[in-house]
């Protein structure tokens, strides 16, 4: 991806208190799958909520300046979910769960954000669960049956990647990189 500014302008923007939450430093605990929380105090830099209408699947972004000059990544793919009954409605009117948690530190902000910008969207979909299934432990499903859920699965997988590299886009604009 193209930048109209270098990420070493925008380092020194948020090194310098420009570009981020002007509180002082807090405890930040960021989940992880099959990994202890990712901990350390810093400051959110920017965050992007990915929730869509009628999205079934969607990711959270998170980018974080540690204390220790070091800058971390949160990705957390959230699932719709049907409401409890009686539930009240979750603070954003809308009731999730987050399927796929990622997060670590990188050494600089290039790190950061090349992290942010290679992650696979894809493999945080998992069929049957946050995606369309397949038929697969049915062996009389018809192969045109299989091709077609397969083709709504696939055109499921590309929704979701490009839902990420949209969300990928506005949190970069928000601190000043944008593709050009």
């Amino acid at each position: 991806m193209t930048v109209d500014r270098s990420a070493s302008m925008v380092a020194a923007d948020i090194g310098a208190g420009r570009r981020t939450d002007p509180s002082p430093p807090r405890f930040i605990r960021l989940r992880r799958d099959g990994l202890p929380p990712l901990c350390f105090t810093g400051r959110m830099i920017a965050r992007h909520d990915g929730r869509v209408p009628r999205a079934m699947l969607w990711h959270d972004i998170g980018l974080y300046r540690a204390a220790t000059a070091t800058y971390g990544v949160e990705i957390v793919a959230q699932l719709l979910v049907a409401a409890p009954d009686p539930a009240p409605l979750a603070p954003n009117g809308v009731h999730s769960r987050p399927t796929c948690c990622h997060a670590a530190l990188f050494d600089t902000l290039d790190g950061a954000l090349t992290a942010l910008e290679s992650h696979d969207a894809s493999q945080d979909v998992c069929p049957g669960v946050s995606a369309p299934s397949l038929s697969l432990n049915d062996p009389a499903t018809p192969p045109a049956m299989l091709l077609m859920q397969a083709a709504v699965l696939q055109g499921f997988c590309r929704d979701v990647v490009r839902r990420y590299r949209i969300g990928v886009g506005v949190l970069l604009a928000d601190i000043g990189l944008q593709d050009v």
